[in-house]
């Protein structure tokens, strides 16, 4: 067995991988996050996505997980069916194994030789098809898959085909529709069986919760009711569930107890014990509306009433002796079924509370005290909501403490006051579930707003000083209390294949509301210890979230924060904006590095060259490799949105400061407030096109910046530069509703030699140009490639808008634009360099205002093959 990296006698420090966007992995999290709290163990969570995710932009997060080794781990936690959704049983076999150095414990399928938590998924599954058979009648019943690898999906599939089977309704293969567990594969589903195979079902079977949530979206959306015409059922029991409309019913799988469970296990394994090679646990049907059934409290009630009345009848039960039995069963018996309390409240704080609703409730019934009971279920009410605890399950509640209480009550007296006390109870649980959905609709603008407010700040710097400074300033506006921030020293190798670099920087280390100093000794880091020793809390336990930065295909490093589970879209956010600014920090400083190197070179190749024909090439050349010359030009066409965004910054401190002025102000009156907001807006809406056009531009600048690496000559024909064309425009064509159609006047074999990259770099600008003249719907555009005399003439023509003719004179020699803070003017500008270095090509325009525009480049045959 492995052993721990550290003494006995210090805390242990596990990991966890999660698919960070999954709700599944958010629930393992949850409960892992607990238990390591209870038991006072460090839990560093690394987020990623699911392995192979085709999705190819998604992949560039699983760098993360090449950093969860034994350099600062003791243990692992491993969710395989969520990170190894896209793969198969052998290769996240392999995956876990990389990671065999210290003890592992795998949630979700069995992975051999290694401890494995996992639900049983058949029990509850079998008994919600059976429930809308049997219950509801549903005879064509339709399934939504996962992938086909998935080991859990197969299992749900087969349940689905047993229970179809054991109930003598036969298996149609048109009904099972394929799927990937995200919300799309559920539209995606509904749009196949209705559209394309034109079936008729009366009920959906979803593998999981987000495919059924996005089949129930589809359905209504084309008029057709849930659960009146179809049915809908899913798995996994996810928060949104009991809130989307119709509330979905669904299997529960017990993931937070997973994750409790899965971290238990591990420090006993990192202490040396035994544990079982596998634990399973159970799953359970939760019956909601979409199935068809009516409410819980509507049923309950219902039943409750009939009850009632067979108890009354009997009148034996003594009062005194059934509120003593009240009092020691329903709140346990209600806080499993309804969840009143979060699932990691503590069951001596629910008896307690539980105890002083129903000991006030009888105080005041029997008026030994008056005004007892509402304030007391409002206190506990009100602590509920601030713990984030949902309040409308205590309707649930109150039918059954309603029932259950008239039975004792014998005194007319008594029952009016014990119906006036219901009634008033009811009121006050309709009111604190608006002001608990107010005050989570205000906590999450306020966070939205803050990391709105964030991005833009760090949209404006290019300074990576600049960037840790405003990072600082923010982190407590954001009640994040630890952040450490590294860099990758790519010097020691490339993140080839998705592995970090041996070595980072750490760029900054801020603890508990202080930034640490960091020494110029400790910068530099083996990566694989995530924080070098000296800079981690030493005394106090930690909780933390470990997530790549990136740009693209572009890693940069990583960042680490003290996490919350339930605060996951904010560290989402932050981190694609830390990325984004940190690599417009780095391309700038990279620019200023290389520029006068590039100087050099230019000026050194210029000296050996002597033929004018070459000079000429090469000032072409020198015109796009200088752009660090011309950095400094653009700079000061940065200045002016700076400084617009500096006094649209004034602007907003001053109404602000009016605003603060103005609350106590009796005169104020709720118009005032509105104008005041309506110019906070106005500001607002003035900066926000500056800072996106200083980020376009940045963008252009990097992309035009990597034209002609390669020296060597390469060839391609014209039917590979169709294709590449055809593939690269089709969805952003139809998104605008516009048509592409080719005219070739040349043979598809035909060879050109140059750059394929280049020239289609080039003609999907001109693209898109031609898509953004037709200004209201789309429209067609030709694209023409024919021999001509010496040359192969390449044209693009839209029949739109048209260019003005002062624009035309200048818009291949100047960074000029007609779309305003839509357009860097770069386009043109550089397109026109790079087909002349590239193929000592040509290029021109023909445009009449209201008729349209054609580009023409032209190629000379002397390059072609």
């Amino acid at each position: 067995m492995a052993k721990m990296n550290r003494s006995s006698s210090e805390r242990p420090t596990v990991g966890l991988f999660i698919a960070y966007t999954d709700s599944y992995s958010l629930g393992i999290w949850k409960g892992a996050a607990e238990k390591a709290k209870e038991k006072d163990v460090n839990l560093i969570s690394f987020c990623g996505r699911p392995l192979h995710d085709p999705r190819d932009y998604e992949t560039q997060n699983n760098i993360i997980y090449s950093l969860a080794e034994s350099e600062r781990l003791d243990g692992l936690l491993i969710p395989v069916t969520a990170i190894g959704t896209f793969i198969s049983k052998e290769e996240i076999t392999n995956f876990c194994q990389h990671f065999s150095s210290i003890p592992i414990i795998c949630i979700g399928d069995i992975v051999e030789e290694i401890p494995c938590i996992i639900v049983e998924n058949k029990k509850g599954l079998q008994d919600l098809i059976s429930h809308l058979i049997t219950d509801h009648n549903r005879k064509r019943i339709a399934f939504i898959n996962g992938p086909e690898t998935h080991p859990e999906a197969i299992i749900r599939y087969q349940v689905y085909r047993d229970v179809l089977a054991q109930c003598n309704l036969s298996f149609e293969p048109n009904l099972m529709a394929p799927g990937r567990f995200r919300p799309a594969s559920g539209s995606d589903a509904i749009t196949l069986l209705l559209d394309e195979r034109r079936e008729s079902f009366d009920a959906i079977v979803a593998a999981n919760d987000d495919m059924a949530w996005g089949a129930m979206q589809a359905l209504q959306k084309r008029g057709i009711s849930v659960p009146e015409d179809v049915a809908v059922i899913g798995f996994d029991d996810m928060p949104k569930g009991k809130d989307i409309i119709p509330p979905l019913s669904t299997v529960k799988q017990p993931l937070t107890e997973m994750g409790e469970h899965a971290l238990a296990m591990l420090i006993q394994q990192i202490q040396g014990e035994d544990v079982p090679s596998l634990t399973t646990l159970p799953t359970q049907a939760v019956i909601r509306e979409s199935c068809g059934c009516l409410p819980l409290n509507l049923t309950q009630a219902k039943a409750n009433k009939h009850t009632l009345q067979t108890e009354k009848q009997d009148g034996s039960q003594n009062l005194e002796q059934g509120f003593m039995h009240l009092r020691k069963s329903i709140f346990i018996d209600i806080k499993q079924t309804a969840q009143l309390f979060p699932e990691q409240t503590p069951e001596k704080y629910v008896r307690t509370q539980s105890r002083m609703i129903l000991d006030s409730f009888i105080k005041e019934l029997k008026k030994e005290e008056t005004e007892t009971f509402i304030p007391t279920l409002c206190k506990i009410l009100r602590q509920l909501v601030i713990i984030g605890g949902d309040i409308q399950p205590w309707q649930n509640t109150l039918t059954l403490m309603h029932s259950q209480v008239l039975l004792l009550i014998k005194d007319p007296a008594a029952l009016h006051r014990a119906e006036d006390l219901f009634q008033q109870a009811r009121v006050l649980i309709g009111e604190m579930a608006r002001q608990a959905q107010s005050y989570k609709l205000l906590h999450i603008e306020e966070q939205a707003k803050r990391v709105r407010e964030l991005s833009q700040v760090l949209s404006t710097s290019f300074d990576a000083t600049e960037l840790i400074n405003i990072l600082e300033n923010w982190l407590p506006l954001l009640q994040i209390p630890i952040c450490y921030l590294a860099l990758y020293n790519k010097q020691n190798g490339d993140c080839q294949d998705l592995e970090a670099p041996e070595w980072s920087q750490i760029l900054m280390a801020y603890y508990q509301g202080k930034r640490l100093d960091l020494k110029l000794k400790d910068r530099l880091f083996k990566s694989r210890q995530l924080i070098p020793s000296e800079l981690l809390p030493s005394k106090s336990r930690f909780g933390l979230l470990a997530m790549p930065l990136y740009f693209q295909k572009n890693h940069i490093g990583f960042i680490i924060l003290a996490a919350d589970p339930q605060e996951t879209q904010v560290y989402d956010v932050l981190r694609g904006e830390m990325s984004s600014a940190l690599q417009g920090s780095l391309f700038v400083d990279e620019l200023g590095k290389h520029r006068e190197h590039l100087e050099e070179l230019v000026t050194k190749r210029s000296a050996e060259l002597a033929d004018e024909r070459t000079k000429a090439i090469l000032r072409e050349k020198e015109h796009l490799v200088s752009l660090g010359h011309l950095i400094g030009g653009i700079a000061h066409n940065l200045r002016t949105p700076i400084m617009s965004l500096a006094g649209g910054f004034e602007g907003l401190i001053q109404l602000i400061d009016e605003y603060d002025r103005s609350i106590d102000t009796p005169s104020v009156t709720p118009q005032d407030h509105h104008e005041i907001a309506a110019d906070m807006h106005h500001w607002i809406n003035k900066m926000r096109p500056y800072c996106t056009y200083m980020s376009d531009i940045i963008t252009t600048i990097k992309e035009h910046s990597t034209v002609n690496k390669s020296s060597q000559a390469t060839y391609f024909t014209v039917h590979e530069l169709i294709n590449k064309i055809t593939i690269l425009n089709s969805q952003e064509l139809r998104k605008n509703e516009c048509t592409l159609e080719f005219h070739t006047h040349i043979d598809n074999e035909y060879k050109i030699n140059g750059n394929i990259t280049d020239l289609i770099q080039v003609i999907n600008n001109l693209i898109i140009n031609a898509q953004e003249a037709y200004t209201d719907t789309g429209g067609r555009i030709d694209l023409s490639i024919a021999e001509k005399h010496d040359a192969v003439e390449i044209a693009v023509t839209d029949y739109g808008q048209g260019i003005p003719e002062e624009v035309k004179k200048r818009i291949f020699n100047e960074m000029i634009t007609t779309k305003g803070t839509k357009g860097t003017g770069l386009g043109l500008y550089t397109s026109k360099s790079r087909i002349f270095s590239s193929f000592h090509g040509t290029m021109s325009l023909d445009s009449t205002l209201g008729k349209g525009t054609t580009m023409r480049i032209r190629i000379p045959k002397k390059h072609v093959a």
